[in-house]
Parts: structure tokens; sequence; C-alpha cells
């Protein structure tokens, strides 16, 4: 959309790439949104249902795609972000992505709500995870980061959801 007058400026586009063309059972949702204002590119994050590489149908991973911002061109293809659980077990899944870009260190941080029994975690637990990317070329820096910590570990009760994320450009 045009900043100014809110007009429409191209054509819409899909970016997503979950299953194989015309299968009903793979899906992308819950998107989210990070403008590099440097590069001029955005990040788009969804929680996707995939059956590619080491991944099952109903297994949700978090995936990006990144896009070209004066042109909405994409970059690549999308790439899955997240690592929840055992690949090809649809027991484990990650959902209710965000993403922000911090200019100064030129990274996107995307975190999600997520089901692992990575370390002492247990099946249905869900903590909130977060991952750093590069902003030229989306490539992850480092692993997946546990960043909440509710109830004991092992213990699947208290539950983390809906993550949110900003960027403080004073720090």
């Amino acid at each position: 959309l045009d900043g100014v007058t809110g007009a429409l400026l191209g054509t819409a586009g899909r970016f997503s790439d979950m299953g194989p063309d015309g299968q009903t059972m793979y899906t992308a949702d819950q998107p989210a949104v990070a403008y590099d204002y440097i590069n001029q590119r955005y990040l788009v994050t969804w929680r996707g249902d995939d059956d590619t590489g080491e991944l099952v149908d109903d297994e949700f991973e978090i995936f990006g795609q990144l896009l070209y911002g004066n042109i909405i061109a994409e970059i690549g293809s999308d790439f899955r972000i997240s690592q929840m659980g055992d690949s090809r077990s649809p027991a484990y899944d990650a959902s209710d992505p965000d993403v922000a870009y911090g200019w100064a260190a030129m990274q996107y941080l995307v975190v999600w709500a997520g089901d692992t029994a990575a370390g002492a975690l247990v099946d249905e637990e869900v903590e909130i995870f977060a991952q750093r990317l590069d902003a030229a070329s989306g490539a992850e820096i480092g692993g997946d980061i546990r960043i909440s910590s509710m109830g004991a570990d092992g213990d699947p009760i208290p539950d983390a959801g809906y993550p949110a994320v900003a960027y403080n450009s004073t720090t």
C-alpha cells in the first residue's frame, strides 16, 4: 500500500509454499511481518504445516520468506525457522510467531510458542522460543533459544503463549 494515500501498489501474491499445490491438508496461517528499512526488505513469518524434507503432515513449524520491499518479490525460497521436537513427528508444534527487525545488528528476531521434548521439557509443555536471523540472507544466527520458564520443567500444566517482540532503538 502507498504510505501516503493507502492506494494498492501492484498485485497480491502468494509467498508461502506449504505442501504440494492442490493439496488442501497443508496450511499457512498466523502471519507476522517486520521491515528492514536499511536493505528495503521484509521478513514474513507464519505457522505452517508442510511435508518437505524432514517434516510430516500435521507437524507445525514456523517458516519465513524474505521479500524485496520496493517490488514485493521473493528473495530465494521460504525457509523453516523453528525446530520443535523430533522431526517427522506431529506431536510437537510451533505457533503464534512474531518478528521484529533490529537495525543496529541488522538482524530479525522471531519468537513463537513451542511444544518440544528437548532437554528437560516434556510433550505438551509450551514455552516461548526465539531465533535470530541475518537480515540480508535470512540465515539463522545460533540455534533456537528458549526464553520463558513457566513452572517446573517436566510439568506440562503451566504454559506460555502468544509471544510478542519489539525492537528498542536506544539499547
